[in-house]
């Protein structure tokens, strides 16, 4: 329900005033007839085609649509006509309308839709349409127009501002340019100037690396570039944002992209998306007295504002206020030109950011509480799915509103959601997307009316089950209390108990009965299935090495029939839903399909044992340390830093945390003839391989999934190389095995040695 709110509050506003009822169409027919400019604006005669097919679509009747050059007819709707306007005494502050903003108002049998010749007047077409008519376009393929062959319009005198200039649900579901302007989304990568375009940037976010390059500048200039603990750095670096050279090759980067991009309006001034931040001395003095590593990114975020101000009055620089330089400065000011991009990335997701209690959530609130009382033009980057795992169910819904809201209580003017960009039907990716487009334009739409309306056209009689399994999923992480941020495993995932995979489970097995007669809907029912099929996968297949049946005498290794069935069904409707990636990493359904290799049943070759009389314990262990890896992700071209013999699989010998790598080697002892499998995490680039044979390999495994592996050993001492890579991601190391007598056990030092001329 929209409610009567002042602008004051930064939300919607309706103006009510006397005017009279208009006839629309009676009985199917009309006189009514829509007027537009004698030059329609691409996006205003877009507007009148799609006022008059909608409605067609609701009365029957057939609506002209002429020119203010045709004389005036008894029954008007007028379309940002200027001279049927002043005809009529109807006159609009523009200025206050601003882009988006729109005015509705009946004069006699008259109805003006008036608003910019970008945005506004198009955005007061879908208003009719949506608030005042019932018309919902739920996804590019499913939409509700109402069926009324006499339509009576009450008599309206609305202005309608809306609170946010920058929306975008970032759903691939929802890039259609046409189901973005119908919602009312004003950012999307398929939006033309016919859909009134698309807030534009020049450089999205990330940007220092492209500002001043390191391979322009860091062989004669390294004091461009971040000292981190005392040496300049030339990869994963930043800027040193102090230093005056920086700051002049910044600007003029920026003035000559404002030159060549006219048509965008933000340009990103902004941090490389890892740590390093400059610790020179002129730094961290600022960064110090301002109590936040934001002192020296805003110092130069400014000035770059300040010097392309003049030349460029339209034109906003943006930065990101992002882990390290969330935190707001004690006396530095954004200036007028510059908006500061908030982001929440630390957070959790699954409860209402201010209600929350998680650590991060409780300082990204008085973050954003400290930048809303400095800066005009705040906007927030906030993190809607599952990074890691696009099809992991992942109950976020039911925070978006509540989130939206306390944005824009506290003064911020645009948002990002960040979702399921890379990848078609993530885990409730066209529902999200849907109600985050209504929440942003509206802050008070109410939830539950957005979502049951959703889930009633789209699943039609399956909308009860699946409404009741996205309560099962929020109830169990709200009672329980669960935090969820944006990267989760599945054995992250403890909310997703066999008991609630079962329920879930049995809802979609009623879902899809309900719905069997009827092939589109039961097909978007089957695709919704996906992120339960695949929890089901991961949780029980991954992580726990005794659920396969092996008969070790035979080497033959035989998967769970139920595994087997859920995994099948998962990639049959993946495919069939154009998955293209699983993670933000884009692991491909093509890769994920490789690591489902162990649910198939497989006779193994067995390897016989080496000599290994001449053993000594350990392994042997050498220690890697880069800049950035070999493209190969092999590391035979690079000389260890050190080289160690090490009692077991183990990183504590790294001396940073980023960018190491270990190559452990050394023989490994099965106790018994039999199947040996090993399940293994690490980061992309990482091998194992076992007597020779590659059971984990680089392709497959990856720092989200457990991928496991399978050997056929028999008894005694078999080589055994793992390499391991890290990037910056600091996702460790897991790695267990099961054989003849164990299900799932650690590998001991026991079982571990090395030859000396290794």
């Amino acid at each position: 329900m929209r409610l009567p709110l002042l602008l004051a509050a930064s939300l919607v506003l309706f103006v009510s005033a006397q005017a009279e009822a208009m006839t629309l169409a009676s009985e199917g027919t009309t006189k009514v007839v829509i007027v537009t400019p004698c030059e329609p604006s691409p996006s205003i005669a877009r507007a009148a085609r799609e006022l008059q097919t909608f409605l067609h679509e609701i009365t029957g009747a057939e609506f002209p649509c002429v020119t203010e050059a045709t004389p005036p007819a008894d029954a008007e709707i007028i379309l940002a006509a200027p001279e049927r306007m002043k005809r009529l005494g109807v006159g609009v502050d523009q200025k206050e309308l601003g882009p988006e903003g729109y005015v509705l108002r009946t004069v006699g049998k008259h109805l003006v839709i008036a608003g910019s010749d970008v945005r506004g007047a198009m955005y007061g077409v879908y208003g009719l349409l949506q608030d005042h008519l019932g018309c919902r376009w739920f996804t590019p393929e499913v939409s509700r127009i109402p069926k009324r062959p006499t339509l009576e319009l009450p008599e309206l005198n609305e202005t309608i501002i809306p609170p946010l200039a920058y929306r975008w649900p970032a759903v691939v579901d929802c890039f259609d340019p046409d189901w973005c302007t119908r919602n009312r989304v004003n950012v999307g990568p398929k939006l033309t100037e016919q859909h009134g375009g698309s807030v534009k940037f020049c450089g999205w976010a990330h940007t220092f690396a492209s500002l001043v390059p390191t391979e322009k500048y860091f062989d004669e200039h390294p004091e461009y570039f971040a000292l981190v603990d005392g040496k300049r750095l030339r990869e994963r670096t930043q800027l040193c944002c102090t230093n005056e050279d920086v700051i002049r090759i910044a600007t003029e980067t920026v003035r000559q992209r404002m030159k060549s991009t006219p048509d965008a309006t933000y340009f990103s001034v902004s941090q490389n998306d890892w740590g390093n931040y400059c610790q020179c001395p002129r730094c961290q003095e600022l960064a110090d007295r301002e109590e936040s590593q934001m002192g020296p990114v805003l110092q130069l975020v400014n000035r770059v504002a300040e010097a392309v101000a003049d030349e460029f009055p339209d034109k906003r620089i943006t930065t990101l206020a992002y882990q390290w330089s969330r935190k707001p400065p004690q006396t530095l000011r954004p200036r007028p030109n510059v908006t500061i991009r908030l982001c929440s990335i630390e957070c959790c997701f699954t409860h209402p950011l201010p209600s929350c209690d998680y650590p991060a959530n409780v300082q990204f609130c008085k973050d954003l509480e400290g930048w809303s009382a400095i800066c005009d033009d705040l906007w927030i980057w906030n993190y809607t799915t599952n990074f890691r795992n696009y099809y992991l169910p992942h109950p976020v819904l039911r925070a978006l509103d509540d989130d939206i809201r306390f944005f824009v209580e506290h003064n911020v003017k645009g948002v990002y959601e960040q979702d399921t960009k890379l990848t078609p039907h993530g885990e409730m990716s066209d529902l999200g997307g849907y109600i985050m487009a209504q929440f942003l334009w509206n802050p008070e739409y109410d939830e539950d009316t957005a979502i049951n309306e959703f889930l009633e056209a789209v699943y039609e009689d399956a909308a009860p089950q699946l409404r009741a399994y996205i309560d099962l999923l929020h109830d169990k992480v709200e009672t329980d209390k669960i935090h969820l941020r944006c990267y989760v495993t599945p054995d992250q995932a403890k909310f997703l108990t066999d008991e609630v995979l079962a329920v879930a489970d049995h809802l979609f097995d009623l879902a899809e009965q309900a719905v069997a007669d009827r092939p589109d809907v039961l097909r978007r029912v089957r695709f919704a299935r996906m992120p339960v099929d695949y929890a089901i996968v991961e949780r029980t297949a991954r992580g726990k090495l005794h659920l396969m049946q092996v008969d070790h005498p035979t080497f033959t290794v035989t998967p769970l029939s139920n595994v087997s069935r859920y995994a099948e069904r998962f990639m049959a409707t993946a495919r069939e839903a154009g998955v293209k990636t699983m993670s933000e990493r884009r692991f491909t359904l093509d890769e994920y399909a490789k690591t489902l290799t162990m649910l198939l049943t497989r006779h193994l070759t067995p390897h016989d044992p080496v000599n290994a009389e001449a053993r000594e314990p350990g392994l042997v262990a050498d220690y890697y340390e880069a800049d950035t890896w070999p493209k190969d992700r092999k590391l035979a071209g690079l000389k260890p830093v050190a080289t160690a013999i090490v009692p077991q699989f183990d990183l504590s010998g790294r001396k940073r945390d980023r960018m190491f790598g270990f190559v452990f080697h050394g023989l490994f002892h099965a106790p018994a003839d039999g199947v040996y499998s090993f399940l293994m995490r690490a980061e992309s680039g990482s091998e194992l391989q076992v007597a020779g044979e590659v059971v984990v390999d680089p392709g497959r495994v990856n720092s989200s999934t457990p991928i496991l592996g399978s050997v056929a050993l028999k008894k005694g001492w078999h080589p055994i190389r793992l390499r391991f890579l890290e990037y910056g991601y600091n996702d460790g190391l897991t790695l267990r095995w099961s054989g003849p007598g164990v299900s799932d056990g650690d590998i001991t030092p026991e079982m571990l040695s090395h030859l000396p001329e290794e």
